[in-house]
């Protein structure tokens, strides 16, 4: 990228408002001034540490070109900044702490840009985001996660400016989680323990990054059942396990939900799944029960522990392939998640906003990012979600997922790229409204590369250091353990399906 390309093709995610003003002389020092005290989430030091590895040093000399932070109330929007950059310094202003971080965040790709020029533009920047939640997701429950690579995750994601990690924290493969006094997870010798989870939650809290758990309660439930073959009620819609829908399996659901909230901060969301399941009642359950009438008794249960613990939950669930009904009485805490990753399904996204939005109480959340088929990073369903529900007054923003995978490295491109259009899904930049996916590429890779290169928390090799072997749906790849499973439940689960290659290597063991 030279000289002469504008900014708004290389800030990442590109602000909503940008405006270049005359030229000045490049400063040779720069200064940090913070108001004492700011709001939580600023993450001052963060921003002083990251000052002080630019080119220029940081210092205290009354010639310095001056950094100064302060809280602005008058800004009203949640997580909006402003900032401008003129001869005698910068002044940053934010609505509050994570506006003040994210606004942080640009300025440092600023400096970086500008660093080495012989003159800097007076900027002007005005910048929220369009969505209130933005998300990323991992899939703990076919792929390995430690709590260093997640603390890894939080970072990157914090920097790109999102403000949710939604873990999907068991799955038919595998138990991502070693839940207190019960076995599940104890058959996985890499799940994160309960402890390691709760400091996580506080973690990302640090970051301006909620954590979202997903604990599946009807389907995708392979690696509960195969300790607890008694809630065994038949397949899931791609072989798996879904629960045999009774008072057992609401009595351990609530065990599992309440150990994992009292981890949460005040205000939370608890994600359950309900999803890709056979739909099949336990004997006592009363005459005519209905998914609908599960629906409404998860919600009444997040509700109940919600009074219980103290705290204020959402429940979120999977709209499902044709959608999932929920009953009127508890819509207004349920957030409904439709989903599609496809550039073949953008016309069921154009119809999932559609039928979602309106103005009912039942808020929504876009499924995007990439299925366990997606072998390299995505943008275009992304993208699409984001521009199509933007003018949607529940739509409360982007998932944007990593299924059944854990190298993200060779993925980054999903959560790059996606981290833009949920901040800002249509920037004035030129890389915006490209199609063709080689051709977007071709500029936004370098973009990417540049970002990488410069936030050390995204360094592919550092990234691959924290996630260890690849692992996809379960089983390890490529080392001296290739096609072995993570744990007994992969191989029980019977979900390999498409990967028949790693089926005759499994078979090659059993012989």
């Amino acid at each position: 990228m030279s000289d002469a390309t504008p900014l708004n093709d290389l800030l990442w995610p590109c602000p909503h408002g940008l405006r270049e003003g005359p030229a000045f002389p490049a400063p040779r020092r720069l200064a940090l001034r913070a108001d004492d005290r700011l709001p939580a989430g600023t993450r001052i030091e963060g921003l002083r540490e990251d000052l002080r590895r630019l080119r220029n040093p940081i210092s205290t000399g009354p010639d310095a070109w001056t950094v100064e932070v302060r809280h602005d109330p008058s800004l009203r929007k949640p997580e909006a900044y402003a900032l401008s950059i003129g001869p005698t310094g910068a002044r940053l202003r934010g609505s509050d702490g994570p506006g003040l971080f994210y606004g942080g965040q640009t300025l440092l790709q600023c400096l970086h840009r500008l660093s080495g020029r012989p003159s800097w533009p007076a900027l002007e920047i005005d910048d929220h985001p369009a969505y209130p939640l933005r998300a990323f997701m991992v899939d703990p429950g076919r792929s390995v996660f430690s709590r260093t690579y997640l603390e890894r995750i939080v970072r990157i994601a914090a920097r790109l400016k999102l403000n949710a990690l939604h873990l999907h924290l068991y799955d038919d493969e595998l138990c991502g989680l070693r839940f207190d006094g019960l076995p599940f997870g104890t058959e996985n010798p890499q799940a994160v323990t309960m402890e390691d989870f709760a400091a996580l939650v506080a973690y990302a809290r640090e970051w301006n990054v909620q954590i979202i758990p997903e604990l599946e309660a009807w389907a995708h439930v392979g690696s509960l059942v195969w300790h607890r073959p008694d809630l065994a009620g038949g397949e899931g819609m791609y072989r798996g396990s879904s629960f045999l829908v009774g008072e057992a399996s609401f009595a351990l659901m609530r065990d599992l939900v309440g150990q994992v909230v009292t981890t949460l901060p005040r205000h939370g969301i608890v994600h359950l799944g309900l999803d890709e399941a056979i739909w099949n009642p336990a004997s006592d359950m009363p005459t005519g029960f209905s998914p609908e009438d599960m629906v409404r008794q998860y919600a009444d249960m997040v509700q109940d522990l919600a009074r219980t613990t103290g705290r204020d939950l959402d429940l979120a669930i999977w709209a499902d392939h044709g959608g999932r009904p929920v009953p009127p009485e508890v819509q207004e805490r349920v957030i409904v998640c439709p989903w599609q990753y496809w550039r073949a399904g953008l016309e069921s996204i154009d119809h999932a906003v559609k039928t979602y939005s309106g103005g009912g109480k039942m808020r929504w959340m876009m499924g995007a990012g990439q299925s366990v088929f997606g072998h390299r990073g995505t943008f275009d369903a992304t993208r699409h979600w984001c521009r199509q529900a933007l003018g949607s007054p529940n739509a409360l923003g982007p998932d944007i997922t990593l299924w059944g995978r854990n190298d993200l490295d060779a993925c980054f491109p999903s959560l790059f790229y996606g981290a833009a259009y949920a901040w800002n899904p249509a920037p004035r930049a030129g890389y915006a409204d490209i199609e063709d996916a080689e051709a977007f590429d071709l500029r936004a890779f370098p973009i990417m590369h540049w970002w990488q290169s410069t936030f050390r928390d995204a360094f592919p090799d550092a990234i691959r250091a924290d996630r260890g072997p690849i692992v996809l749906m379960g089983y390890e790849m490529w080392g001296d353990a290739h096609g072995r499973p993570v744990a007994p439940t992969v191989p029980a689960a019977r979900t390999l399906g498409a990967y028949e290659w790693l089926a005759g290597e499994e078979r090659l063991r059993d012989t």
